[in-house]
């Protein structure tokens, strides 16, 4: 089967809509409102949460609708108790890769911070104790820069897999799907290259589209609607890649309908 991944498309189907700046816009404002919100201290947290979630629930409805019909137009703005419902939970699921991260990395550094801390102890003498940070140097370095890469790795790892996971969350929407290791692997299975550019290219879009903006001092202001179309433009490309699955899953169930149809 031929592949039906077009990045042109992706970009032309958000300008193909003629409400695409206001509904862009919407999203852009509540970027803005999140970081602004953030600014007031850690107790408006849930505020900002609750702007992500929005947003969040947005990008996961824009991914059902191009799914289910590629030539549709960008989802409205409305019920927005299911946006929140649909994006809290899905922030949620991503809070369990972000604390994996932290995890390890925090493990990483407290085993590292007991190992010079014992061998302290075993030295009695002061000028014993500078011989040996000196001669145990290159040994943190290789701690802390080895705990560095293996978290860098982990994260494009999880960062993958949750690409996946989130394309399966946002067909199926349940608490079950996001968790789905196994169908998130079976679906990378089905494009592995296709996946691993789509993943890639949405990484580079969201990083210039923070990038960009800021080399002039008026692009900063746009810096949370450019953010916010990058996301729209890379929920359109995963939503490409999952309506190869949902065709190939009608023929595999069309298939098995026709096998266990009685002969006449």
């Amino acid at each position: 089967m031929a592949s039906i991944l077009d990045p042109n498309l992706a970009f032309k189907a958000l300008a193909k809509d003629p409400d695409w700046t206001f509904k862009i816009g919407v999203g852009g404002i509540f970027n803005a409102l999140s970081l602004v919100v953030l600014c007031g201290g850690l107790m408006m947290l849930p505020a900002s949460f609750c702007c992500w979630a929005l947003n969040t629930g947005y990008i996961l409805r824009v991914m059902r609708s191009k799914m289910k019909d590629p030539e549709a137009k960008l989802p409205d703005w409305n019920d927005w108790l299911d946006l929140f419902i649909s994006g809290m939970s899905w922030l949620a699921i991503a809070y369990g890769f972000v604390m994996a991260c932290v995890l390890f990395y925090f493990s990483s550094i407290s085993a590292i911070i007991s190992y010079y801390y014992q061998l302290a102890k075993k030295i009695p003498k002061a000028q014993d104790a500078l011989e040996a940070a000196q001669s145990t140097h290159s040994e943190q370095i290789l701690w802390v820069g080895g705990a560095t890469i293996a978290l860098i790795l982990m994260a494009c790892v999880l960062h993958l897999l949750s690409s996946m996971l989130k394309v399966n969350f946002a067909r199926s929407e349940t608490m079950r799907s996001g968790f789905a290791w196994g169908q998130a692997i079976k679906i990378f299975r089905t494009r592995p290259g296709d996946y691993l550019y789509v993943w890639l290219l949405s990484v580079g879009l969201l990083k210039l589209a923070i990038i960009l903006p800021t080399l002039t001092l008026l692009g900063v202001f746009f810096v949370p609607s450019v953010f916010f179309a990058a996301q729209v433009v890379t929920a359109i490309l995963f939503a490409q890649l999952g309506s190869e699955i949902e065709d190939t899953e009608s023929d595999s169930d069309e298939g098995d309908t026709k096998a266990v149809q009685p002969q006449a």
